[in-house]
C-alpha cells in the first residue's frame, strides 16, 4: 500500500515539476498518500437477476490512487460527454427516444456487455482513452499532456489493489467499479469499440 502511495506521490510531483499541475492540485492530490487506507472489496446485489450474483465493488475512498483517479475522471468527463453514444442517464435516454424518428420496419435492438469494468483490457483502454483525449484537445492545449495521462491511469489500473476477508488482493485485469474514472475510461473505450 505504502508502494502505491509513493509511486502516485512520485508521479504528481513529476506532473508538478514539469509544470502541468499547480501548487492547490498538487497540494490536493497528496493529501492522504502520507496514511493510506487499503480498499475493501464488497458486492452489491443485482436484485434483478433471477439468480442472485453480486455487482463486485472496490471502495477506494481514502485510498492511494483516490484523489488521481478523481483527477483524471474531471480530464476524461468532457472526453466522454462528448461521444456519439454518449447518454447521461435513464432521463436523458428517454429524451432521447422520444425524440428519435424511427422509419418503418426497422428493429429496435439492445446490447449489454457482460461485465464491462471487469472485461476492460487495460493496456487497450489506455491507448484507446489517450488517443480520443488527444483527439478532444487538439485545437487547445490539454491540462495534461497525453503520456502524463497515460502514466496516472497506468497506476490506477495497476496498483489496485484491496482487501477481502482481512486477506489482500491486487486486481490485474479490468477497471474496479468505485474508483472515479471507471464510468468516462469505460464509456470513452466502448466509443472506441463501437467505431
Amino acid at each position: 500500500m505504502h508502494n502505491t502511495a509513493r509511486k502516485a506521490k512520485e508521479l504528481v510531483n513529476k506532473l508538478y515539476r514539469s509544470g502541468h499541475i499547480d501548487l492547490i492540485t498538487h497540494k490536493w492530490l497528496t493529501i492522504g498518500l502520507k496514511q493510506p487506507r487499503i480498499p475493501e472489496f464488497y458486492t452489491l446485489p443485482k436484485i434483478r437477476k433471477k439468480t442472485p450474483v453480486g455487482r463486485p465493488i472496490v471502495s477506494g475512498s481514502s485510498g492511494p490512487t483516490e484523489r488521481v483517479s478523481s483527477f483524471v475522471d474531471s480530464l476524461l468527463q468532457p472526453v466522454a460527454t462528448k461521444k456519439e453514444s454518449y447518454i447521461k442517464d435513464t432521463t436523458d435516454f428517454i429524451n432521447f427516444i422520444e425524440i428519435t424518428q424511427i422509419i418503418d420496419n426497422v428493429v429496435l435492438a439492445t446490447l449489454d456487455d457482460s461485465s464491462l469494468y471487469t472485461n476492460n483490457p487495460q493496456e487497450k483502454g489506455i491507448d484507446v482513452v489517450c488517443r480520443y483525449y488527444e483527439d478532444h484537445y487538439e485545437q487547445k492545449l490539454p491540462l495534461i499532456p497525453a503520456n502524463g495521462l497515460r502514466e496516472l491511469m497506468r497506476l490506477i489500473l495497476e496498483e489496485n489493489s484491496f482487501k477481502f476477508n482481512e486477506k489482500h488482493f491486487v486486481q490485474t485485469h479490468g477497471i474496479a467499479m468505485g474508483t472515479k474514472m471507471a464510468v468516462a475510461f469505460s464509456v470513452t473505450f466502448m466509443a472506441g469499440l463501437e467505431k
